[in-house]
């Protein structure tokens, strides 16, 4: 009788962890979203794909001699990323300044309600949005320009879709916004960087663009960790320990992979 229950209390505190916890301290509203109501497991479930994906397309070209022609298609790719995350930093600031999602306060009245609502779901577009942002590796290894992909790189592709679980799972308000509104406006320079690199190779070299890149990423990521340090020490916001705890540790794993060379062993 003992073990039966000792077995129960087990399966509960299993249960709780493994999808209460998640909507208990997430906020209400997306609670009813299938993506988001169980915790981070479909989303972490994904990237554990795309990591075997990865290796799996690697090792494959690792057997042709050349990789494939696709630069149209790297151009194409990089354009449509920079015209959406532009777009996406525009609603943004948007919503930040007319909307005031800037204020640290939950909404009280049916209008900040409703857009809150709005906010989010544009940030499930982002979350959607993050999980193919895993072609930009794919593109590197199926043209078997493997001394481009970096750690950071390989990183960033994996623990961006759940860093983004978690701006939309534990919106927290003024610190959410500013965050999303950052994070769309340096992938919109960066994927105008690699737009222009991918229309006029002959400008600059491509280790020369990847230098810009790494730079440029180890910024974000720096200021990004610079954001969450000044909400949660002086803007007396009411941050989600959780998303706060979170990110910081994401941001700092991105920032300090970016320093270590590229894994061309394994692609």
């Amino acid at each position: 009788m003992m073990k039966l229950f000792g077995s129960s209390v087990l399966i509960q505190s299993l249960k709780y962890y493994y999808l209460d916890i998640w909507n208990e301290n997430g906020y209400y509203s997306t609670n009813s979203l299938d993506l988001l109501n169980k915790g981070p497991w479909y989303v972490i479930l994904f990237c554990l794909c795309i990591f075997y994906y990865f290796l799996h397309e690697s090792q494959k070209m690792k057997k042709k001699q050349v990789g494939y022609d696709l630069k149209p298609w790297r151009l194409i790719w990089n354009g449509y990323n920079f015209g959406v995350s532009g777009i996406l930093f525009l609603i943004f600031l948007i919503f930040l300044c007319n909307c005031n999602l800037y204020k640290c306060t939950f909404p009280k009245t049916l209008q900040e309600e409703t857009a809150t609502q709005m906010f989010i779901y544009f940030l499930i577009m982002s979350l959607i949005n993050r999980f193919t942002s895993v072609l930009d590796t794919l593109f590197l290894i199926w043209s078997k320009i493997s001394l481009q992909i970096s750690f950071g790189l390989l990183v960033e592709n994996l623990m961006t879709p759940i860093m983004y679980f978690f701006f939309v799972k534990f919106y927290s308000p003024g610190l959410t916004p500013y965050l999303v509104l950052f994070d769309s406006f340096f992938n919109c320079v960066n994927y105008g960087i690699l737009t222009k690199a991918s229309a006029d190779p002959g400008s600059k070299s491509s280790s020369e663009y990847s230098k810009i890149i790494k730079r440029l990423k180890m910024l974000h990521y720096m200021f990004q960790n610079a954001v969450l340090l000044y909400f949660l020490n002086y803007a007396h916001c009411t941050c989600s320990p959780i998303l706060s705890n979170m990110l910081i540790t994401i941001n700092t794993t991105i920032f300090f992979t970016y320093i270590f060379p590229s894994p061309s062993h394994l692609f």
